[in-house]
Protein backbone atom coordinates (compact mmCIF):
# COMPACT_ATOMS: atom_id res chain seq x y z
CA UNK A 1 0.00 0.00 0.00
CA UNK A 2 0.99 3.63 -0.40
CA UNK A 3 2.93 5.11 2.50
CA UNK A 4 3.12 8.89 2.60
CA UNK A 5 5.30 8.63 5.68
CA UNK A 6 7.80 6.39 3.90
CA UNK A 7 7.88 8.60 0.81
CA UNK A 8 8.28 11.69 2.98
CA UNK A 9 11.32 10.21 4.73
CA UNK A 10 12.89 9.31 1.38
CA UNK A 11 12.13 12.79 0.01
CA UNK A 12 13.84 14.37 3.00
CA UNK A 13 16.90 12.21 2.41
CA UNK A 14 17.00 12.86 -1.34
CA UNK A 15 16.23 16.58 -1.32
CA UNK A 16 13.58 18.47 -3.26
CA UNK A 17 16.04 19.85 -5.84
CA UNK A 18 16.94 16.35 -7.01
CA UNK A 19 13.29 15.27 -7.07
CA UNK A 20 12.29 18.23 -9.26
CA UNK A 21 15.28 17.52 -11.53
CA UNK A 22 14.09 13.92 -12.00
CA UNK A 23 10.58 15.16 -12.83
CA UNK A 24 12.05 17.45 -15.48
CA UNK A 25 14.17 14.68 -16.98
CA UNK A 26 11.01 12.57 -17.29
CA UNK A 27 9.31 15.36 -19.22
CA UNK A 28 6.96 16.68 -16.56
CA UNK A 29 6.14 20.38 -16.61
CA UNK A 30 6.78 20.67 -20.36
CA UNK A 31 5.05 19.85 -23.62
CA UNK A 32 5.67 16.31 -24.89
CA UNK A 33 6.39 17.40 -28.47
CA UNK A 34 3.67 15.14 -29.85
CA UNK A 35 1.75 18.22 -31.09
CA UNK A 36 -1.41 16.86 -29.52
CA UNK A 37 -4.18 19.46 -30.04
CA UNK A 38 -4.75 21.56 -26.94
CA UNK A 39 -1.95 19.94 -24.98
CA UNK A 40 -0.80 21.76 -21.87
CA UNK A 41 2.60 21.74 -20.25
CA UNK A 42 1.39 21.15 -16.71
CA UNK A 43 3.27 22.70 -13.83
CA UNK A 44 6.03 21.78 -11.43
CA UNK A 45 6.41 23.56 -8.08
CA UNK A 46 8.70 26.57 -8.18
CA UNK A 47 8.76 28.47 -4.90
CA UNK A 48 10.83 31.45 -3.83
CA UNK A 49 10.80 29.90 -0.38
CA UNK A 50 10.48 26.15 0.10
CA UNK A 51 8.79 25.25 3.38
CA UNK A 52 9.33 21.86 4.99
CA UNK A 53 6.00 20.70 3.54
CA UNK A 54 6.77 22.08 0.07
CA UNK A 55 9.98 20.06 -0.03
CA UNK A 56 8.31 16.67 0.44
CA UNK A 57 4.79 16.83 -1.04
CA UNK A 58 5.92 16.65 -4.71
CA UNK A 59 7.40 13.22 -3.98
CA UNK A 60 3.89 11.79 -3.54
CA UNK A 61 2.23 13.80 -6.27
CA UNK A 62 0.95 16.95 -4.59
CA UNK A 63 1.81 20.51 -5.62
CA UNK A 64 2.22 19.74 -9.32
CA UNK A 65 0.02 19.41 -12.40
CA UNK A 66 0.60 16.58 -14.87
CA UNK A 67 -1.37 15.58 -17.96
CA UNK A 68 -2.25 11.94 -18.71
CA UNK A 69 -0.07 12.14 -21.83
CA UNK A 70 2.92 13.27 -19.77
CA UNK A 71 2.30 10.49 -17.30
CA UNK A 72 2.15 7.89 -20.07
CA UNK A 73 5.33 9.29 -21.61
CA UNK A 74 7.10 9.05 -18.25
CA UNK A 75 5.99 5.45 -17.64
CA UNK A 76 7.15 4.55 -21.15
CA UNK A 77 10.70 5.16 -19.90
CA UNK A 78 10.38 2.10 -17.67
CA UNK A 79 8.94 0.07 -20.55
CA UNK A 80 11.77 1.17 -22.89
CA UNK A 81 14.67 0.06 -20.70
CA UNK A 82 15.26 3.56 -19.38
CA UNK A 83 15.02 5.42 -22.70
CA UNK A 84 12.69 8.33 -23.31
CA UNK A 85 11.50 8.05 -26.90
CA UNK A 86 9.83 11.04 -28.61
CA UNK A 87 6.05 10.81 -28.76
CA UNK A 88 4.17 10.82 -32.04
CA UNK A 89 0.54 10.57 -33.07
CA UNK A 90 1.57 8.64 -36.19
CA UNK A 91 2.01 4.87 -36.32
CA UNK A 92 5.65 4.02 -36.88
CA UNK A 93 6.55 2.04 -39.96
CA UNK A 94 9.24 0.01 -38.17
CA UNK A 95 9.72 -1.68 -34.83
CA UNK A 96 13.33 -0.51 -34.55
CA UNK A 97 14.68 -1.18 -31.05
CA UNK A 98 17.53 1.29 -31.55
CA UNK A 99 16.14 4.07 -29.35
CA UNK A 100 19.01 6.44 -30.17
CA UNK A 101 18.14 6.20 -33.86
CA UNK A 102 14.63 7.36 -32.97
CA UNK A 103 15.91 10.35 -31.03
CA UNK A 104 15.62 8.58 -27.68
CA UNK A 105 17.58 9.60 -24.59
CA UNK A 106 18.79 7.40 -21.76
CA UNK A 107 17.00 8.75 -18.66
CA UNK A 108 17.73 5.94 -16.21
CA UNK A 109 19.75 2.75 -16.48
CA UNK A 110 18.17 -0.43 -17.88
CA UNK A 111 18.74 -2.09 -14.50
CA UNK A 112 16.75 0.57 -12.66
CA UNK A 113 13.99 0.46 -15.28
CA UNK A 114 13.71 -3.31 -14.89
CA UNK A 115 13.50 -3.02 -11.10
CA UNK A 116 10.70 -0.47 -11.39
CA UNK A 117 8.74 -2.76 -13.72
CA UNK A 118 9.19 -5.56 -11.19
CA UNK A 119 7.73 -3.36 -8.46
CA UNK A 120 4.85 -2.30 -10.73
CA UNK A 121 4.16 -5.97 -11.37
CA UNK A 122 3.77 -6.61 -7.65
CA UNK A 123 1.09 -3.90 -7.46
CA UNK A 124 -1.23 -6.09 -9.54
CA UNK A 125 -0.37 -9.24 -7.58
CA UNK A 126 -2.31 -10.97 -4.80
CA UNK A 127 -1.04 -8.56 -2.16
CA UNK A 128 -1.15 -5.44 -4.33
CA UNK A 129 -3.55 -2.51 -4.45
CA UNK A 130 -4.51 -3.07 -8.10
CA UNK A 131 -5.61 -6.68 -8.29
CA UNK A 132 -8.52 -5.57 -10.49
CA UNK A 133 -6.05 -4.42 -13.17
CA UNK A 134 -5.09 -8.00 -14.05
CA UNK A 135 -5.59 -9.20 -17.62
CA UNK A 136 -6.43 -12.81 -18.39
CA UNK A 137 -3.49 -14.58 -20.00
CA UNK A 138 -1.02 -11.74 -19.44
CA UNK A 139 1.10 -10.23 -16.70
CA UNK A 140 0.73 -6.48 -16.24
CA UNK A 141 2.05 -3.92 -13.83
CA UNK A 142 1.14 -0.43 -12.79
CA UNK A 143 0.51 2.16 -10.12
CA UNK A 144 -2.72 3.42 -8.62
CA UNK A 145 -3.42 7.01 -7.68
CA UNK A 146 -6.21 8.78 -5.81
CA UNK A 147 -6.23 12.57 -5.73
CA UNK A 148 -8.46 15.01 -3.89
CA UNK A 149 -9.85 17.66 -6.23
CA UNK A 150 -9.12 21.28 -5.40
CA UNK A 151 -11.71 24.01 -4.91
CA UNK A 152 -11.46 27.70 -4.10
CA UNK A 153 -10.96 27.00 -0.42
CA UNK A 154 -8.65 24.02 -0.71
CA UNK A 155 -9.05 20.29 -1.16
CA UNK A 156 -12.57 18.90 -1.51
CA UNK A 157 -13.16 15.97 0.83
CA UNK A 158 -15.79 14.22 -1.28
CA UNK A 159 -14.51 14.75 -4.83
CA UNK A 160 -11.66 12.70 -6.29
CA UNK A 161 -9.73 11.79 -9.40
CA UNK A 162 -8.85 8.11 -9.69
CA UNK A 163 -5.78 7.08 -11.70
CA UNK A 164 -4.05 3.99 -12.94
CA UNK A 165 -0.91 3.89 -15.09
CA UNK A 166 0.07 0.48 -16.39
CA UNK A 167 2.53 -1.38 -18.62
CA UNK A 168 1.88 -4.62 -20.48
CA UNK A 169 3.06 -7.28 -20.80
CA UNK A 170 5.65 -6.90 -18.05
CA UNK A 171 8.04 -9.56 -19.39
CA UNK A 172 8.46 -7.51 -22.59
CA UNK A 173 6.54 -4.22 -22.26
CA UNK A 174 4.88 -2.94 -25.41
CA UNK A 175 1.99 -0.80 -24.22
CA UNK A 176 1.63 1.93 -21.62
CA UNK A 177 -1.89 3.02 -20.72
CA UNK A 178 -3.05 5.72 -18.33
CA UNK A 179 -6.66 5.73 -17.12
CA UNK A 180 -8.13 8.81 -15.44
CA UNK A 181 -11.59 8.73 -13.86
CA UNK A 182 -12.85 12.19 -12.94
CA UNK A 183 -15.07 12.15 -9.87
CA UNK A 184 -15.95 8.43 -9.69
CA UNK A 185 -19.36 7.94 -8.16
CA UNK A 186 -20.23 6.31 -4.86
CA UNK A 187 -17.82 4.85 -2.36
CA UNK A 188 -15.62 3.31 -5.08
CA UNK A 189 -13.31 6.24 -5.78
CA UNK A 190 -9.76 4.90 -5.40
CA UNK A 191 -7.42 4.23 -8.29
CA UNK A 192 -7.38 0.49 -7.58
CA UNK A 193 -11.16 0.27 -7.44
CA UNK A 194 -12.31 2.79 -10.06
CA UNK A 195 -9.51 3.10 -12.62
CA UNK A 196 -7.79 -0.31 -12.51
CA UNK A 197 -10.79 -2.29 -13.86
CA UNK A 198 -11.05 0.11 -16.82
CA UNK A 199 -7.35 -0.39 -17.51
CA UNK A 200 -7.90 -4.14 -17.46
CA UNK A 201 -10.66 -3.99 -20.08
CA UNK A 202 -8.75 -1.59 -22.33
CA UNK A 203 -5.53 -3.58 -22.17
CA UNK A 204 -7.32 -6.87 -22.81
CA UNK A 205 -8.71 -5.47 -26.07
CA UNK A 206 -5.45 -3.79 -27.10
CA UNK A 207 -3.50 -7.02 -26.71
CA UNK A 208 -6.21 -8.97 -28.55
CA UNK A 209 -6.38 -6.52 -31.45
CA UNK A 210 -2.59 -6.45 -31.73
CA UNK A 211 -2.47 -10.28 -31.73
CA UNK A 212 -0.15 -10.47 -28.73
CA UNK A 213 0.15 -14.11 -27.73
CA UNK A 214 -0.92 -14.75 -24.12
CA UNK A 215 1.45 -16.64 -21.87
CA UNK A 216 -1.35 -18.54 -20.11
CA UNK A 217 -5.11 -18.90 -19.95
CA UNK A 218 -5.12 -17.03 -16.64
CA UNK A 219 -2.57 -14.71 -15.01
CA UNK A 220 0.23 -16.85 -13.55
CA UNK A 221 1.37 -16.38 -9.98
CA UNK A 222 2.97 -12.99 -9.45
CA UNK A 223 6.77 -13.17 -9.51
CA UNK A 224 7.09 -16.64 -11.09
CA UNK A 225 6.49 -15.30 -14.59
CA UNK A 226 9.29 -12.74 -14.35
CA UNK A 227 11.75 -15.36 -13.14
CA UNK A 228 10.76 -17.77 -15.91
CA UNK A 229 10.79 -15.17 -18.67
CA UNK A 230 14.28 -13.98 -17.78
CA UNK A 231 16.00 -17.35 -17.98
CA UNK A 232 18.79 -16.92 -20.46
CA UNK A 233 18.51 -13.12 -20.31
CA UNK A 234 21.97 -11.65 -19.73
CA UNK A 235 20.44 -8.74 -17.83
CA UNK A 236 18.91 -10.99 -15.15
Amino acid sequence: KSSQVGVTKMAQAIGHEHIIDVFQRFGLGQLTGAEFPGERAGRLPDHDFWSAIDRVTPAFGYGLLVTPLQLAHAYAVFANEGHMVPLTLLAQASQDNDHSANGGRQIISPVVAEKVVTVLHRVTGPDGTAQRATVSGFEVGGKTGTVHKVGREGYLDDRYVALFAGVAPVESPRYVTVVVIDEPEGDVYGGGAAAAPVYSRITQEVLRIQNVVPNSAEPVSNGRMLADSRKGDSRA
